[in-house]
């Protein structure tokens, strides 16, 4: 098991092998939430927090280092 805390209602991850980086989306209420952090567990980072409702699927723009993702209750696309 990588992360077990703090992590409610898991949905989408996606993988950043060349950096050694994950990130996957919580779609727990009332605080729905985008993370990453390294492939091992370590160095956990919120990086989104507001204006989420159910974060769904994510995709990785590597070049850019911009992370997409699906907003199910919002019914966006967002960065």
């Amino acid at each position: 098991v990588l992360i077990n805390t703090d992590l409610r209602e898991p949905r989408g991850i996606a993988v950043s092998p060349d950096d050694g980086l994950m990130f996957w989306s919580d779609w727990f209420e009332p605080r729905p939430k985008i993370e990453k952090s390294s492939l091992d567990g370590s160095s956990r980072t919120l990086l989104v927090k507001d204006h989420l409702g159910w974060p769904n699927n994510l995709a990785l723009d590597i070049p850019a280092k911009k992370v997409y993702w699906c907003d199910a209750k919002t019914d966006k696309i967002e960065v």
